[in-house]
């Protein structure tokens, strides 16, 4: 008696369905329930061996990203899967288990690729993987005689610039081909010996090889 309200804090450790009451127990004797109240504690999921197959590949090309996702204990879970914040897929499940998403990445950049995991009380969790995509190059060699060239082409997008390289030391040192600064390569090398050739592409100020 004299109590005009009454306050608790109810916390767990675990997850699951609680039902909870009031029972007041009188000082002369006798208790009385309250009407139970359900509370449900859910646990946050948890994502573990996110992958992407192949994480450096060239534009164009698909990408199979994948996760191990428990912890889901038959809640619906949102799960997004993000692109440098750019949300890529966004699918609900109720199953622990691998999940995958295949990506076709269509610019050439450094990729956060992160996979996020809501339940439905709330909870989230994520994992983040990086992934490079690179120019599509297509590089051929024609022997001619005594010379041989070699001709070469990226994939026609907007470069802020183009440098064609090449190694005759199995990549060591790397010396830039003059004269050639466009997408398309044609090259005659003035010496004898076996080359390596790749292109750097500068974009958004990012070198992309």
């Amino acid at each position: 008696t004299g109590t005009s309200g009454l306050l608790s804090t109810f916390s767990s450790d675990v997850a699951g369905t609680f039902y909870v009451k009031l029972q007041a127990i009188a000082i002369i004797g006798g208790t009385t329930d309250s009407n139970p109240i359900t509370i449900n504690v859910y646990g946050k999921p948890v994502i573990s061996n996110i992958t992407a197959t192949p994480s450096t590949t060239t534009t164009g090309s698909q990408i199979q990203l994948s996760a191990n996702v428990t912890g889901i204990d038959n809640l619906q879970t949102t799960l997004q899967w993000f692109a440098n914040n750019t949300l890529l897929n966004s699918t609900t499940t109720t199953t622990s288990g691998t999940k995958t998403y295949q990506w076709t990445p269509q610019a050439i950049n450094r990729y956060s690729v992160t996979l996020k995991a809501t339940n439905i009380g709330g909870e989230t969790t994520s994992s983040t993987i990086i992934v490079t995509v690179q120019p599509s190059l297509i590089l051929n060699r024609t022997v001619g005689g005594a010379t041989t060239q070699f001709t070469g082409e990226i994939d026609n997008r907007s470069y802020t610039s183009i440098k064609w390289m090449y190694s005759s030391n199995n990549g060591s040192t790397w010396n830039q081909i003059t004269g050639q600064s466009t997408r398309n390569l044609s090259w005659i090398p003035n010496m004898i010996g076996t080359f390596q050739i790749k292109a750097v592409v500068t974009i958004d100020n990012s070198n992309q090889e």
